[in-house]
């Protein structure tokens, strides 16, 4: 038998009750901190992801003035026009090209539509820099 089996053995009572004292205290410390890391990820995100569209927006020409269907976009790299999900092909691109608004990302059809992001954005000729004002607005 080892040490443990030999104490539990002499002294049943007590090694059971304190067993059962620690597997509770950390079974509830388990799930406290469950809690808490959910509702920090939880926090982090929602943070995050209001700051970094709010961002995105300024790193592309007329990027506060997408509007679909009348309703100005939050997220044009996403899906979801709220933000946050499945990115779609624009914002598979702009990641890709580094999160910058480069030539080739400008010259690119991320939607498939047959016009280039900047025809569509107001930077046909692709010499828009952030801070200055798209070619068309």
């Amino acid at each position: 038998l080892g040490i443990t089996q030999i104490r539990i053995a002499s002294y049943p009572t007590f090694s059971l009750l304190l067993l059962a004292i620690v597997y509770k205290v950390l079974s509830v410390s388990l799930r406290a901190m469950k809690v808490l890391s959910l509702a920090g990820s939880a926090l982090l995100l929602s943070i995050g992801g209001a700051d970094t569209h709010s961002t995105f927006v300024s790193l592309i020409p007329n990027g506060d003035k997408v509007k679909v269907d009348g309703e100005t976009v939050a997220a044009l790299g996403h899906v979801n026009a709220e933000g946050d999900g499945i990115r779609n092909g624009f914002g598979h691109g702009f990641e890709t090209a580094g999160e910058v608004w480069t030539k080739a990302f400008c010259q690119t059809d991320s939607d498939g539509d047959g016009a280039s992001n900047g025809l569509e954005l107001g930077d046909p000729n692709c010499t828009w820099t952030v801070g200055e004002t798209p070619a068309r607005t």
